[in-house]
């Protein structure tokens, strides 16, 4: 095994990570115990004046960052957790709770579908991927992905002869945990919708837990989704939380005058 010092620091490679690249540099990533890091960033100009255990932490943020956008958890939300999430109300501690709760639960098979519902800027997207980040530390496969652009996936592709509709839905079958963000808001006209619904309902099949995210209240969610699909998502179990606090952004603006 190769050693590289650093400011008396003996790091070796003791672990190469297959097709895994750093980010900056496009270069092979090592490991060291539990921490990943690339040779060059560590020994860059930039990172010189920080402590040794400060360069291995950040490039272990940028690393997260790169592997998040890979699942699909958008760029306003790479660092969402439950940490940074704002509580300003009881509620809302109670809802993060059980949330966290199911995040941690998920590979003990007690994890089912949920549903977010409530208005814009309640948080439902930022506490979604924050449950994303806690499944994924597990070693499970998850994706995020907006309900638009899924059903935008197939139709765009209906024409293209080297796409196979059968093999894209197996593969957001095969997710162990699936967000699914903005349902009912462009997603409702009939092609787009028998796509998302092809998807849940091969889910539902494999007894694959979804999440899904919609601005609708309850009511207008199960009007939207169908009666069909619904007494389906909740055969296997189904929590539903309805957000019902105040829109953080338009306090923060209204706060500010």
């Amino acid at each position: 095994l190769r050693s590289i010092g650093l400011r008396g620091i003996e790091m070796k490679n003791t672990h190469l990570l297959g097709e895994d690249l750093c980010p900056i540099h496009c270069i092979q990533l090592n490991q060291m115990g539990p921490v990943i890091y690339c040779k060059k960033c560590v020994l860059d100009k930039p990172f010189k004046s920080l402590e040794p255990e400060r360069v291995l932490e950040k490039h272990q943020t940028q690393n997260n960052s790169a592997s998040y956008k890979k699942l699909g958890i958008p760029k306003r939300h790479i660092s969402s957790t439950f940490d940074n999430y704002n509580l300003e109300f009881i509620i809302q501690k109670e809802v993060c709770d059980q949330l966290v709760e199911y995040a941690m639960n998920f590979d003990k098979n007690e994890c089912k579908n949920l549903v977010l519902l409530g208005r814009e800027g309640t948080g439902k997207t930022h506490l979604a991927c924050a449950i994303l980040k806690l499944v994924v530390q597990k070693g499970l496969r998850v994706r995020y992905i907006n309900s638009f652009d899924l059903s935008s996936f197939f139709v765009e592709n209906w024409k293209n002869n080297n796409f196979y509709e059968r093999n894209e839905v197996e593969n957001f079958k095969s997710y162990d945990l699936l967000i699914l963000d903005e349902y009912g808001l462009y997603d409702q006209t009939e092609h787009y919708k028998n796509y998302v619904d092809k998807v849940l309902y091969k889910r539902y099949d494999s007894e694959k837990p979804t999440i899904i995210i919609s601005n609708l209240i309850k009511d207008q969610f199960i009007s939207k989704i169908g009666f069909r699909l619904w007494s389906r998502l909740n055969e296997d179990g189904l929590s539903l939380f309805e957000l019902t606090w105040p829109d953080y952004r338009m306090s923060s603006l209204t706060k500010s005058k």
